[in-house]
């Protein structure tokens, strides 16, 4: 792999900063900082963008209203209830 060198300029303040970074993530330099940050956000870019092809296959997918997905616990409950009932025989308390 080919490297390209870049020379840039930042606020002295940031640098200080970095510093601070630098010490407590255990970086060796700025140089060394910068690198990770750049692979952080070009990877961070990269899923992004997957993000946004999926889209418009999630504007496809209904969402449930309050009253749907309440009604859909309300029956696993009663199914749940039911199956628990029957296994140990309290079913026929019921009646």
């Amino acid at each position: 792999m080919i490297n390209k060198q870049i020379n840039i300029r930042i606020p002295e303040t940031l640098y200080k900063e970095s510093e601070i970074i630098i010490k407590k993530e255990g970086f060796s330099n700025v140089q060394e900082l910068i690198r990770q940050t750049l692979r952080e956000k070009v990877k961070e870019y990269a899923i992004i963008k997957e993000l946004e092809k999926l889209k418009g296959s999630v504007k496809s997918i209904k969402l449930l209203t309050k009253e749907e997905r309440d009604k859909i616990a309300r029956e696993i409950n009663s199914k749940k209830s039911e199956e628990i009932m029957k296994k140990y025989n309290l079913d026929r308390l019921s009646s």
